[in-house]
């Protein structure tokens, strides 16, 4: 009697130890059941004790992939691994021989469904989750250090990079804990101690982010900008200008900016005397350019001589006096004019000093007249022309100017100013744009 009551009970405790193991038998969960190809299947695999084995299979129960893990861990499958479309089986086999499977899709083919967002499943799960991204963080937040020490911008940036990777999966992960904290207040009856863990685990997480975001701060870099000096204006009429950071927190840029075409104007001083084979001068752009295309020799060779005193230059050309008209006087002979005159009527000395007279009389009013006939021919004849033909090649000069800088886009007034700047004459300026 004794030994059946012992045999129903040990039949009871084994009932209820199924019923226990049955409960807690392996669990596969998925994001979603349909997926393209080049996606990633995440499967969660929970309450399993000991090592899992999940087999994965394509709808021609063809084995495609075997993944391994122990207790609660998470399997990756990319459908890339297999171009099949249909119905894909996993199936899971526990330690203790108890299994469980479930089915996902691959292709256009699929039914569409509406893509629930992921769920914790359990606070094991999370709890592992925070803890392998807070040793990404350690680990991360040494080698970073290191490359703020060596000042190794590639690195540098290759850190800021996973950082930032990290900061993402623990935003996602604090969402997680969202959710699950808000499933297990909804929970009769509540288990408020998990929900206080869930809480701190969440508070641990926006810490960790804080953590990122202050790491992040020490690879800052203070920039230090020098630029070049400005470069001649080129053909297009730009001139250049190059800006790099010595600090190297930012790549170098190139400047552009459009130049007027100022018009050189030089002066210069007299030559110094010859000396050591060497005369010298000053030479000044009085329109101050800032340019040298047009700007005189300063230095040329010369020889000295010892006689005359007077150095001659070898770069000297030799200059021609102006012609001199000369003016012929009449002869002194008397002027025959038909009519014998007495000697007794006129003295020969008094009439050669009257014909004298007259003489230098005629010359000087000839003379006269011929100075003044040159200024009024200078005046109405010559000088207009010079005038007309200097006013011609200098509105040639400005017209072009202009039409150069308007096909620039430069307004009018900036362009009338650059000219004014320049030494042109208001005037001339006016008239080429009322033309």
């Amino acid at each position: 009697m004794a030994a059946l009551k012992m045999r129903k009970f040990y039949l009871i405790m084994v009932i209820f130890l199924l019923s226990v193991f049955s409960t807690l038998a392996i669990n596969l969960s998925l994001e979603h059941t349909s997926y393209d190809f080049a996606e990633i299947v995440k499967v969660n695999v929970t309450n399993c004790l000991g090592t899992t084995l999940l087999l994965y299979t394509n709808p021609f129960n063809e084995m495609v992939a075997v993944e391994q893990g122990n207790n609660n861990w998470i399997s990756y499958y990319n459908t890339n691994s297999d171009f099949t479309e249909g119905n894909y089986t996993i199936t899971g086999n526990c330690a203790d021989g108890t299994t469980f499977s479930t089915e996902f899709c691959v292709g256009d083919s699929c039914p569409v469904e509406e893509i629930i967002p992921l769920i914790a499943f359990n606070y094991s799960y999370l709890n592992q989750t925070f803890t392998k991204y807070n040793d990404s963080f350690f680990n991360l937040s040494v080698s970073y250090h290191q490359a703020v020490n060596d000042s190794n911008k590639t690195n540098l940036t290759l850190y800021e990079e996973e950082l930032d990777n990290l900061d993402d999966d623990l935003k996602n992960l604090k969402n997680d804990l969202g959710l699950f904290i808000d499933t297990l207040s909804k929970e009769v009856p509540k288990n408020q101690t998990l929900i206080n863990l869930s809480k701190e685990l969440k508070n641990f997480t926006i810490l960790l982010r804080n953590q990122i975001e202050e790491l992040l701060e020490l690879g800052k870099c203070d920039e230090y900008w020098q630029c070049s000096n400005w470069s001649e204006c080129d053909d297009q009429g730009q001139k250049h200008q190059v800006c790099s950071d010595l600090n190297n927190c930012s790549k170098s840029y190139n400047l552009t900016q459009d130049c007027y075409n100022c018009l050189e104007s030089w002066e210069c001083s007299a030559w110094d005397t010859c000396q050591n084979g060497l005369e010298k001068r000053t030479c000044k752009d009085i329109h101050y350019c800032g340019t040298s295309k047009l700007k005189p020799d300063v230095e040329r060779t010369c020889q000295q001589t010892s006689t005359s005193g007077v150095s001659t230059t070898s770069q000297q050309s030799q200059q021609t006096q102006p012609p001199t008209t000369q003016t012929e006087l009449p002869s002194d002979e008397p002027i025959e004019t038909g009519t014998s005159v007495s000697q007794d009527s006129a003295d020969p000395s008094q009439s050669s000093s009257f014909s004298s007279i007259m003489l230098y009389l005629i010359i000087g009013v000839v003379t006269i007249l011929l100075i003044v006939g040159g200024v009024l021919v200078y005046l109405f004849v010559i000088k207009p022309k010079l005038t007309s033909s200097s006013f011609s090649q200098s509105s040639s000069e400005i017209n072009s100017y202009v039409q150069t800088q308007r096909e620039k886009g430069i307004s009018d007034d900036k362009i009338k100013q650059a000219l004014l700047g320049s030494g042109w004459e208001e005037t001339e300026i006016n008239k080429v744009f009322r033309g």
